[in-house]
């Protein structure tokens, strides 16, 4: 949403805006035309937030600072602040909040270190859409971290798009904590950036919890993607569900290491980790390490991962439909991008993540 927006000026979005560290910032659009849950999003200039602890733990300076999930916050005294917070308040509809951070042109190197937290309370539903774009050309580093608490039996839907500029870098964190009955799907896509490094966590904290998390990476020429997930089942009767596809052309590298804990007392856990690779070049590579560290005997836990080529017997069948060798390669390797897709349940941000898709892959 621009600022421009007609919306913006008669009240139906309230735009509010977050202190920031150069070119870094976030914005949080809060629609009110319902009555369903009340938002509540102010920004924050310091880290020093109930349950949030910033700089280093007193008493000890190796301990580093945590942050409202109890996970460890690389470099957390730069980053800038927020907490949007969702409350049940009468009749439940759902509402939809967009954040958005990236470079914005200035001259020479820039660096930004923008923090999201979200809390979404009992019984509560959100979704959240997080897009790191550059408007301009030039070297940059985005250092970002989201953090995210789903309460007992509240609804997360939280997308992750990154396309950074073809020199910039970006290192990302995004951590979160489910509680009893709570539903977290979790969307990465990634696109941009030469070097890019995303480590996501997850605890599942309650019995009853679930999450999907779906990741998708397209890269191409010398860029370099890590994506490093854990999982980690600290309840019984809980569910996770982990998709990953990447694309890879050219000289382009990627790398995924994923990580499902099942600790002592998690039984029933119900757990699955896929990642699939395709390779458009030679020279592509991809690096594939799912992890399984299982402490229960009562459980579903399933991995797995493949790095290939274009199959040729669906290529030699398309061709044999009358496409050309380059229309056909190019349907397979969108609707190895579109598995993904085809996961999300919000269709607005699916289509939008669609058109994107297809000008990345070409696909029809």
């Amino acid at each position: 949403m621009a600022e421009g927006d007609p919306r913006a000026r008669d009240g139906a979005i309230r735009r509010v805006g977050l202190p920031h560290h150069e070119a870094g910032g976030v914005a949080v659009h809060e629609r009110r035309a319902d009555r369903g849950n009340r938002v509540h999003a102010r920004p924050r200039s310091t880290l020093a937030t109930p349950g949030v602890r910033g700089g280093r733990a007193r008493g000890s300076r190796r301990r580093p600072a945590r942050g409202l999930c109890g996970r460890p916050v690389r470099g957390a005294a730069l980053h800038s602040d927020q907490r949007p917070r969702w409350r049940p308040c009468g009749e439940s509809r759902r509402r939809h909040v967009y954040l958005s951070t990236g470079h914005v042109g200035l001259e020479g190197p820039v660096v930004s270190h923008p923090r999201t937290l979200i809390v979404v309370d009992r019984g509560a539903q959100a979704a959240v859409v997080e897009t790191y774009a550059a408007l301009a050309g030039g070297v940059y580093w985005t250092n970002a971290v989201t953090e995210a608490v789903v309460g007992e039996g509240a609804r997360l839907e939280l997308f992750r798009v990154q396309r950074e500029g073809p020199e910039s870098f970006q290192v990302a964190t995004t951590h979160s904590r489910q509680e009893r009955d709570s539903y977290l799907a979790l969307h990465v896509v990634a696109v941009g950036a030469a070097l890019a490094r995303h480590d996501v966590s997850t605890v599942l904290d309650g019995a009853g919890a679930e999450l999907i998390l779906n990741g998708l990476y397209l890269l191409s020429g010398a860029q370099h993607a890590d994506h490093h997930t854990v999982i980690d089942h600290a309840q019984p009767h809980c569910a996770s569900h982990e998709f990953f596809n990447g694309v890879l052309a050219e000289r382009a590298r990627g790398v995924f290491t994923g990580r499902i804990i099942v600790r002592p007392g998690a039984q029933r856990t119900d757990s699955k980790q896929t990642n699939n690779n395709l390779l458009l070049s030679t020279e592509a590579r991809a690096d594939s390490q799912p992890q399984l560290e299982i402490y229960a005997d009562d459980v579903k836990c399933t991995h797995g991962s493949t790095v290939g080529p274009i199959d040729q017997n669906q290529l030699y069948y398309l061709r044999s439909r009358g496409l050309s060798p380059e229309a056909a390669r190019s349907i397979l390797t969108y609707g190895f991008g579109a598995e993904i897709l085809d996961r999300m349940r919000h269709p607005d941000v699916r289509a939008r993540l669609d058109r994107l898709v297809r000008e990345r892959l070409g696909g029809g």
